[in-house]
């Protein structure tokens, strides 16, 4: 019972699980840097995301999955938006990074370029947390190749999409080149 004590309920206990949670994240995220290639940070960006998935499922799930945890119904109080926004902004800051330098020629806005690059790379996190699709060479076989086809779909080289998603997963130990 000290957990009531110390949260009131169970709403405020996984609120403070968000909270921290999406502060953890921004923080692995934020630890990706900033290059002068848009589209090779966003890809660090959302392969972040996929580390910390993979780190902490458990977590992940409870800050993405609309899942009901009990009795505790998910709602949006203004703190964890904060959380959750300031992750989204890492993600929106290289879309318009990339808009800027001319790598995507969508009309979309950078929080809908955002959004789009998400979906993505969380559908692909479930996948692989469902069991779905391999660790080991998922982020290779699967993400990689839908985040070329999302850059180059939103009007980027495919030849600079390609050195960008290489200089990333290299360095996370996933090159693209080899099966």
């Amino acid at each position: 019972m000290a957990v009531y004590t110390h949260y009131g309920s169970i709403g405020g206990l996984i609120g403070a699980v968000i909270e921290r949670g999406f502060a953890d994240l921004a923080s692995d995220m934020s630890a990706v840097g900033t290059t002068a290639d848009p589209v090779r940070d966003l890809v660090a960006l959302l392969l972040s995301s996929v580390r910390f998935a993979r780190e902490q499922p458990n977590i992940y799930e409870i800050l993405f999955v609309t899942s009901n945890l009990g009795q505790y119904r998910r709602t949006a109080p203004a703190e964890l938006t904060a959380g959750r926004d300031s992750t989204l902004q890492l993600v929106v800051d290289c879309c318009e990074r990339a808009r800027a330098a001319g790598r995507f020629r969508s009309r979309s806005n950078g929080v809908a370029l955002a959004y789009q690059w998400w979906s993505v790379s969380h559908g692909y996190i479930l996948l692989e947390l469902a069991g779905y699709a391999e660790r080991e060479s998922g982020t290779r076989k699967v993400l990689a190749p839908l985040l070329e086809a999302v850059a180059v779909g939103l009007g980027d080289d495919p030849v600079r999409t390609q050195s960008s998603l290489d200089a990333v997963l290299v360095l996370a130990g996933s090159d693209s080149r080899h099966d």
